[in-house]
């Protein structure tokens, strides 16, 4: 019986000699450096002025044999437009221990036109209804202000959403059987006369007219509301049709 306590305690006192020489024999290095060193790397390969990288998920806590610890770069795989993984290769005394991929989310920022206020259906797109605002890309390609200006909108549009050009639809400058304002063009010479639009037809858009005063057809750009213009300086006279200018 005494003998068989004696061989316990002298096991009890191996192995409690043993857990502190094998705990010497570790190190913690933590999840935070490795992530901070793979943080520079993603900034660097896949930021920019209109790119950010966000951690997408925590990077563990690592166990290893003890040792000089020094963090490298792996081979970097291909990143793509929303995310890319950066390889940590973790060496102890210059031998690899580990390799850790950490991988962040990339988002593209774009500057967009956005409704000022809340803008109802039908309303025509003055300077004061946009304004412009830097927002993570949606994957359509943006409108310009300019292209947006004088388009009438389709439907609601609530303050602070992006305006798309497929939101909105071309206002007519000139309408079916109104009339309107023939400029022609010839050499720098400006002349007009009244006409008649046979379409309707928005900016820089080729309608049909009748000029009255001599019974023509012509065809003419639209350049502004109730204002059409021909230059025939590039056309002849517009295939020997005349165009008598008013007073």
């Amino acid at each position: 019986m005494i003998r068989c306590l004696l061989a316990a305690v002298a096991l009890l006192a191996v192995l409690g000699l043993g857990r502190p020489a094998s705990a010497a024999a570790l190190q913690h290095v933590s999840g935070a450096r490795i992530a901070a060193f793979a943080t520079r790397i993603a900034e660097a390969t896949a930021g920019g002025p209109d790119r950010k990288v966000d951690l997408a998920s925590g990077v563990p806590d690592l166990e290893l044999p003890a040792g000089a610890v020094s963090l490298s770069r792996g081979a970097l795989p291909a990143p793509s437009a929303t995310y890319v993984s950066i390889p940590v290769v973790v060496s102890v005394d210059g031998r690899t221990a580990r390799t850790v991929f950490v991988g962040y989310r990339v988002t593209t920022f774009v500057t967009v036109p956005v409704a000022a206020r809340s803008l109802s259906a039908g309303t025509v797109l003055a300077a004061g209804d946009l304004v412009l605002k830097r927002l993570p890309a949606l994957g359509r390609i943006p409108a310009t202000a300019d292209e947006l200006l004088g388009r009438r909108t389709l439907a609601g549009v609530p303050e602070g959403t992006p305006v798309f050009l497929e939101m909105t639809a071309a206002v007519p400058l000139v309408r079916a059987g109104q009339p309107c304002m023939l400029i022609v063009v010839d050499d720098g010479i400006r002349v007009t006369a009244e006409a008649l639009s046979r379409q309707d037809g928005v900016l820089g858009q080729t309608v049909a007219i009748y000029v009255e005063q001599t019974k023509h057809a012509l065809s003419a750009i639209v350049v502004a509301p109730g204002r059409v213009e021909l230059d025939v300086s590039l056309n002849g006279d517009a295939g020997g049709q005349h165009v008598a200018a008013s007073s």
